[in-house]
């Protein structure tokens, strides 16, 4: 019973796509806007994309999203799974997590506002 209203929850929706879609480019947008703080160390690149998202301010919303995420899989000590995930570019990872976190926190609001 409990795994089918899980199901029902998570199936995806347009609108749920559309808001899972705009949180993931939050998300990824962000990562990659952690560039900027180590900028100065040598050896590393620009990753892509970033001259063109250094119009938006990413970085803080998408800290602020994924709190929650990073405070529980601290607790949990999920750290060590970061080694796991795929590179944007040399020193940043692709926030697997959050686009996950992305999706469900999209799902459950579609869910709950009934849009």
């Amino acid at each position: 019973m409990l795994f089918k209203a899980i199901l029902n929850i998570l199936k995806p929706s347009l609108n749920s796509l559309i808001l899972s879609a705009v949180l993931a480019f939050i998300c990824i947008g962000g990562v990659i806007q952690t560039y900027a703080f180590i900028d100065n160390v040598p050896g590393i690149p620009k990753p892509p994309l970033y001259d063109e998202l250094s119009y938006f301010n990413l970085w803080f919303p998408w800290i602020l999203f994924a709190f929650p995420l990073h405070v529980i899989g601290g607790i949990l000590g999920l750290q060590g799974l970061m080694g796991l995930f795929p590179e944007i570019a040399e020193g940043l990872k692709l926030p697997v997590g959050s686009i996950v976190y992305a999706y469900i926190i999209s799902s459950w609001t579609v869910f709950c506002w009934d849009i």
